[in-house]
């Protein structure tokens, strides 16, 4: 017969990808308290180690989403218009981790405190069902009451007993056993119960009495009552109760016994630390964000990438959004950051970790280069540095239909003249010509060049707004 347990249901193997963790009895083959106990405390570790480890994976996503954007400062041209893609689609995928990770703290740490206070419980069971109790030698029934005077011990409490993280346990690890695909699991918890009356000697704990002047048990013949003793033995044993969903029920693990008395813990301590697993497993199966999110070519597939990439061609082809077809959009993508992994990593990331930074961005450093650079706190100095960086000047020839200055309008006296005049208008209430550089003219050279540089601002609105619209599918599904 399987044995059921704990486990599972917080880590599947898909989860934590360590199939020794699952706590089910249809993974293991779980026959004692201590098995639950340790099995219990592991899994409450990998849990929180799992949670801290995506942290960790979305503090390296920042930190190549500030290598973008410093890119983008630096970079000139078309190639700092396509990081705004990536951007957009960085900026969204650490929002919504962000939130998933802080919906998911209070109950990744409530159950792996439940889960730490079950493994304890458990110990304690192994405990009480493991240790003997000192049997009491014969003594004489008519005897005086103050020498029989003596209370119930645990034989050789300091040193019989072993914990069940103590390695020279025996069995201290369960077997494994198969693997159900089974949509109602069950859990078993073992309880401390009291035991029944005795029926071995030296295994269950009895009162007895006989005639033999040299018994030291209960073992020795029957007899006229004179004599009294207590064999040794256990006064509790192990009690095996399932918990589960009943084919989905309720939402938590519920004992599958609907009475039960007797036992350590109650029935109903151990289904309060079990609520909430079910949920969180549910929830965890989603959360898997990988460190190197911003370096796969897949993020080009991204909803918010897309959607900037659409806006950015609708630019250039003169169309609505809307317009834009997919083969359009597929071919930015491509001229961009490429149509596979390799061409994206030649595209992106080698230019972007080859790009210089200035002594002056990095706090004095020559020779800096934003691949090599991994402490957030000079590159988001860097980046500042270039986003306040005054520009150069760009002189722009300007071509008027007629030069004129303003010296050249003061000399002016006639109204008729004045208004014809390029640059020049006529002052009614002064009654006198002056400099109008509104009327002057330019080439459409200027023009084109101020189009630009509107566009490329657009373009990074686009991307700062990060697209509130899109629909981003920022944790991959983890099937058992």
């Amino acid at each position: 017969m399987q044995l059921i347990t704990l486990g599972a249901v917080v880590v599947t193997v898909a989860f934590l990808g360590v199939e020794a963790l699952s706590l089910h009895s249809d993974d293991k083959q779980i026959t004692t308290a201590c098995h639950v106990a340790r099995e219990a405390a592991a899994v409450a570790g990998k849990m929180k180690s799992h949670y801290t480890q995506q942290e960790s994976n979305l503090q390296t996503v920042e930190l190549d989403l500030l290598k973008l954007e410093l890119a983008a400062e630096i970079a000139k041209g078309p190639q700092r218009q396509s990081y705004a893609p990536l951007i957009a689609a960085a900026s969204s995928l650490i929002a919504r981790a962000k939130s998933k990770l802080k919906e998911l703290s209070p109950a990744v740490l409530a159950v792996s405190n439940n889960l730490g206070a079950l493994a304890a419980a458990e110990e304690m069971v192994q405990a009480f069902t493991e240790l003997k109790f000192n049997g009491k030698a014969e003594w004489t029934a008519a005897s005086a009451l103050s020498g029989n005077k003596e209370g119930l011990a645990y034989k050789d409490e300091t040193n019989s007993y072993k914990t069940c993280h103590d390695t020279t346990r025996a069995a201290t690890q369960p077997l494994a056993g198969a693997k159900t695909t089974s949509n109602n699991r069950k859990i078993t918890v073992f309880h401390a119960e009291i035991k029944g009356a005795g029926t071995t000697s030296g295994t269950d704990v009895m009162i007895c009495h006989h005639s033999d002047s040299t018994g030291t048990n209960c073992g020795h013949v029957d007899g006229t009552a004179t004599k009294m003793a207590i064999s040794e033995g256990y006064l509790t044993k192990p009690n095996k109760q399932q918990y589960s969903t009943k084919n989905n029920q309720h939402p938590d693990y519920k004992p599958t016994q609907n009475t039960a008395t007797g036992i350590l813990p109650t029935q109903a301590w151990v289904a309060a630390k079990l609520a909430g697993l079910r949920k969180l497993k549910s929830d965890l199966s989603w959360l898997s964000i990988k460190a190197d999110a911003l370096q796969q070519y897949s993020i080009t597939s991204d909803p918010a990438c897309i959607a900037v990439i659409t806006q950015i061609a609708a630019a250039r082809l003169q169309k609505k959004p809307d317009k834009v077809s997919n083969d359009e959009i597929q071919k930015l993508t491509a001229e961009f950051h490429g149509d596979d992994q390799d061409k994206f990593n030649t595209k992106v990331w080698k230019v972007v970790d080859g790009m210089s930074i200035k002594k002056e961005a990095i706090g004095g450093e020559a020779g800096a280069k934003i691949g090599t650079t991994n402490d957030e706190a000079k590159l988001a100095a860097a980046l500042a540095y270039y986003m306040t960086e005054p520009q150069p000047q760009k002189t722009t020839v300007e071509k008027k239909t007629t030069q004129s200055t303003e010296g050249e309008c003061d000399e002016i006296t006639d109204k008729t003249q004045c208004s014809a005049k390029n640059g020049c208008k006529y002052n009614e209430k002064d009654s006198k010509c002056e400099n109008d550089s509104s009327k002057a003219t330019t080439t459409e050279e200027s023009t084109s060049k101020c189009s630009e540089k509107k566009n490329k601002m657009s373009v990074k609105m686009v991307a700062n707004g990060r697209e509130q619209n899109a629909k981003i599918p920022l944790f991959s599904s983890i099937k058992n």
